[in-house]
């Protein structure tokens, strides 16, 4: 009968186990795709940033190099040059001519300080060579420390041949510098993503070198993610534009926006879908074992049902067909059927009462009860069933000693005590029964000579089902019910349960009640 619901069990266990690796395989193909997505859209960003900073710099270069080529073809030497207004600096430029090539050159316009041109003076020196043999129109040097960005300088040819060097100071920085205007009016990024926000909302933009500080630094310069960098031209060195993307307009210029990461999500999904699924296989474990228990529990009692109600029928036949010639026989083979239906009355109330626990519990009365009659009545009602284990039972129980329930609880609380002791104790032992007052209540003991309940154990037997494991290897027939009803009947009557250790090395379970006119203590 148990094969079908433990397929049953072990079907669930399986589906759950792969609707969770189904989920889990789900995740993880969510959580990489997202990510795929993402690293699309961030290089699409970072392919945005380097097309931004290559238009930012050609067209600067083209701007600003058509200038300064227009201002050295038409600049007489000699005279004052036409600065460009993209280089042009707040405090003036200044200029020099050195002709021919290689002599000291002569400086005009804004003072410059002993330090820039020794510099400048030094690299001069070589600057005729690298310009013939490179062929650039013009040469951005830039000195550290200088008042101004740097010297563009280039070479010129007079009439008779003579070749001569001539530069001017500039700044490409500063509000007026031509990155300024770039930032502030140069679309660079596509207007159909972009809108209508300036440009200067959109990133920020440095032109930087290897050699010294930044010459540009947007205002509000933002480390970013998403950016590129540009070479500005030849003639300007290791001039580098760099353009960062704003984080928060990065969405913009992606259709869709950058997918957000469902890790954190997938990630707590999965922990709430295990956490669900390891519930459910405990409550599946749980219902394996409950089923177990419940096959043991009905094979137990089929088996304590049986063996009186065959001892019952096997003398009620031997009465029926007259085998029981004396009046010895036939009274002893009525004292066992009694024996018999008595032990059946007494389980069948153990069985109601215990699946009484969980549905409606029946209403035990709360009036004085004379426990030694009760005990003696109950003791004397059992004999015969200690006599088939050849035990006797001793009473010890004060005559003035009254207590607070259900007599009919009451019995059936002793009776499986008593045979519970004569089940799980030696043949031929005796048993105990005494009582004792303690402040405002009385004690009821049951003592056996048997081996007595582990100290771990001895909570746990008061637990429906539960029997210890060398009475089940041993054989013993029981329940497991009768120790749980007891404690049951005991906590409906107000009071409380344990175990000791027996005088003799058995068990001695103790119930407490509250004696009449006081209260458990």
């Amino acid at each position: 009968m148990t094969s079908h619901p433990r397929r049953r069990l072990i079907a669930l266990a399986t589906l759950l186990l792969l609707s969770l690796s189904l989920g889990a395989g789900l995740a993880v193909q969510s959580v990489t795709t997202s990510s795929r997505h993402r690293a699309t859209a961030e290089r699409a960003l970072e392919d945005y940033a380097g097309f931004g900073a290559f238009i930012l710099a050609s067209r600067s270069y083209r701007q600003l190099g058509g200038d300064v080529v227009a201002t050295m073809t038409n600049w007489t030497p000699g005279t004052a040059p036409a600065v460009p207004a993209g280089v042009t600096c707040p405090g003036g430029s200044s200029w020099f001519d050195a002709l021919p090539a290689g002599s000291a050159p002569r400086f005009a316009g804004v003072p410059v300080a002993d330090t820039e041109l020794r510099r400048l003076r030094d690299t001069l020196a070589f600057a005729m060579p690298l310009l013939k043999e490179v062929g650039w129109r013009f040469r951005f040097l830039r000195l550290p420390g200088a008042r101004t960005n740097g010297w563009f300088i280039t070479s010129y040819a007079t009439p008779s041949g003579q070749y001569g060097l001539h530069g001017f100071s500039g700044c490409i920085a500063g509000e007026a510098g031509i990155f300024r205007q770039m930032m502030k009016y140069e679309r660079v990024l596509p207007p159909a993503l972009t809108g209508d926000l300036p440009p200067d909302s959109l990133f920020s933009v440095s032109v930087t070198s290897s050699a010294a500080a930044p010459l540009v630094i947007s205002p509000l310069m933002r480390e970013s993610p998403y950016r590129g960098t540009a070479r500005l031209g030849t003639e300007f060195g290791d001039l580098t534009v760099r353009l960062d993307l704003r984080p928060e307009v990065a969405e913009r210029l992606v259709i869709g926006g950058i997918p957000r990461s469902p890790t954190p999500l997938a990630v707590g999904l999965m922990a709430l879908s295990t956490l669900l699924v390891v519930t459910a296989l405990f409550q599946l474990r749980r219902e394996y074992e409950l089923i177990g228990i419940r096959s043991e529990f009905v094979s137990s009692v089929s088996h304590e049902l049986r063996t009186p109600l065959s001892q019952i029928l096997i003398f009620t036949e031997l009465l029926r067909l007259g085998r029981l010639r004396t009046r010895a026989d036939r009274d002893r083979s009525l004292q066992l059927i009694e024996q018999e239906t008595r032990r059946l009355i007494r389980l069948v109330e153990n069985v109601l009462q215990f699946t009484g626990r969980r549905g409606a519990r029946r209403q035990l009365a709360r009036e004085p009860l004379p426990l030694d009659r009760v005990v003696q009545e109950t003791v004397e009602a059992f004999a015969p069933l200690a006599a088939a284990r050849e035990a006797t039972v001793e009473s010890r129980v004060p005559a003035d000693t009254e207590v607070t329930g259900d007599p009919s609880a009451l019995r059936q609380i002793l009776l499986n005590l008593l045979d519970n002791a004569v089940k799980y104790g030696p043949r031929g032992q005796r048993i105990r029964v005494a009582a004792a007052r303690n402040n405002g209540s009385v004690r009821l003991m049951v003592e056996d000579q048997g081996p007595g309940i582990p100290a771990e154990d001895r909570e746990r037997v008061w637990e429906g089902y539960y029997r210890l494991q060398r009475e089940t290897r041993a054989g013993v027939a029981g329940s497991g019910i009768g120790l749980a009803v007891v404690r049951s009947l005991t906590t409906d009557m107000q009071g409380r349960t344990w175990i000791e250790d027996g005088e003799e090395g058995g068990a001695r379970f103790v119930v407490e009640l509250a004696a009449t006119g006081g209260e458990a203590s």
